[in-house]
């Protein structure tokens, strides 16, 4: 069988793509717990591409990377006191528990990976 276009032309995790340059990186899935790549492209030089693929590899690493997701802005209240309540002292967990009805929804909810780029 021939080769693919990663069999010959990636290096280190980077893939000239026509005239820009992409990146991957592996992450972690936490509900399946095993690793999946993460394409991210669209960069005018290899350099640009690899200083980025740099510093999403150091994120991941520190754990401070936000991958891409459909999570809205009023889904992160509830899916951060969920994910913090246990190191949580039960009163600072308590007074947490509103703030996502503090959240204003309105007809169009922003996703928050949106906001965070």
């Amino acid at each position: 069988m021939g080769q693919t276009l990663t069999d010959s032309k990636m290096r280190d995790g980077l893939l000239q793509r026509g005239k820009t340059w992409s990146y991957v990186v592996r992450e972690l899935d936490s509900r399946t717990g095993k690793t999946k790549p993460r394409w991210v492209g669209g960069f005018a030089t290899r350099a640009a591409a690899r200083k980025a693929r740099d510093q999403a590899r150091h994120a991941i690493n520190r754990g401070t990377d936000v991958a891409p997701q459909s999570l809205t802005v009023g889904e992160f209240p509830d899916r951060w006191i969920d994910a913090h309540s246990v190191s949580l002292k039960p009163s600072t967990a308590q007074s947490w528990e509103v703030v996502p009805d503090l959240v204003e929804l309105e007809v169009a909810v922003p996703r928050l990976t949106l906001i965070l780029r």
